[in-house]
């Protein structure tokens, strides 16, 4: 297997599916009767959910760019070095969940990679390499 240089840009899929989570608990909070003290505790909740999902919204506008030589990752942007592929890794048409562990740790990372934010052909790529390391033997 060849190497592929692969540079993963913001998905609009994942950035629409926050943006209509975001529109959730205002209806939520619009449709339903409650009394006051209920309603301020909604409040609350929103404002926590708000500022987690502001954190969320703004790590989804991170690019990365890494290369991929059969089960090894080299993470250019951001800088993290050399990582393995291992197993658990899941694979769909429109998503894959990419699962690897750092060369200096033994604790696994995960990050769900979106068709839309590669080419076709280096999602194909990471679709081969996790496949390949979720059989027996593979990784």
């Amino acid at each position: 297997m060849s190497a592929f240089n692969i540079c993963l840009k913001p998905s609009r899929w994942y950035q629409a599916g926050l943006l209509l989570l975001a529109v959730l608990p205002v209806l939520i909070m619009a449709l339903t009767p409650a009394p006051w003290p209920v309603l301020l505790l909604l409040a609350a909740l929103c404002l926590w959910f708000y500022s987690s999902w502001y954190a969320r919204f703004q790590a989804s506008h991170a690019t990365a760019q890494l290369t991929l030589q059969q089960d090894r990752l080299h993470w250019f942007v951001p800088a993290l070095g050399s990582a393995t592929l291992c197993q658990g890794g899941v694979v769909s048409q429109h998503m894959l969940k990419l699962c690897w562990r750092q060369d200096n740790s033994q604790h696994p990372a995960q990050l769900w990679v979106f068709a839309d934010q590669c080419s076709d052909s280096e999602f194909r790529a990471l679709a081969r390499a996790v496949n390949q390391c979720n059989w027996p033997g593979g990784c």
